[in-house]
């Protein structure tokens, strides 16, 4: 549903800018003499093209952005992929953090985010819960919680009894039986 809705909005943005930028061409058409006007038709087309192409990055970005979107952990090396990649190792990072993400929409309560600093010293950000708000499902929060509770830097204690509680509140995955 969220890919289908960014396309839409892509394709409308896209569409708007490029219907603003001939509108704009004609403006400026209808402002020069008719001599000139007649040599330069070509001027609302591009207009609309050099309007257009940024609304379509844009609308791509955001759509491979949502594709694109994942996170997994593979031993003690944590990987979050948005656009691109970046993987941290939770052995040997320097700290963790919990922060409270605000969302967009000024009622809704805000989002989990764990943050971890590696040893690079660059920052990689995990929510905890999808953007509709629903919580990361209970084995993930204790495959988390088991890899930091080997850890020995600033905020990883904290963190693991925080994921350790959000797992136990949270309702356990349901697998199908195979036949």
């Amino acid at each position: 549903m969220r890919i289908a809705t960014e396309v839409f909005l892509g394709v409308l943005i896209t569409a708007s800018a490029a219907f603003v930028g001939y509108m704009i061409g004609q403006l400026v058409m209808w402002g020069t003499a008719d001599s000139i006007a007649d040599e330069q038709k070509w001027l609302p087309p591009l207009v609309a093209v050099i309007l257009m192409v940024p609304a379509a990055l844009c609308s791509v970005l955001m759509v491979a952005a949502v594709v694109r979107r994942g996170a997994w952990l593979s031993g003690t090396q944590l990987t979050v992929r948005v656009l691109r990649r970046r993987t941290v190792d939770l052995a040997t990072a320097r700290s963790v953090a919990l922060d409270m993400v605000p969302r967009p929409r000024k009622l809704a309560p805000p989002l989990p985010q764990l943050s971890v600093v590696g040893a690079d010293g660059r920052t990689l950000r995990l929510r905890l819960a999808s953007r509709e708000g629903h919580p990361l499902p209970q084995e993930q929060l204790l495959g988390l919680a088991t890899v930091l509770s080997t850890a020995r830097y600033p905020g990883a204690a904290e963190t693991v009894s925080w994921l350790r509680d959000a797992a136990a509140q949270a309702i356990p995955t349901v697998r199908r039986l195979s036949k």
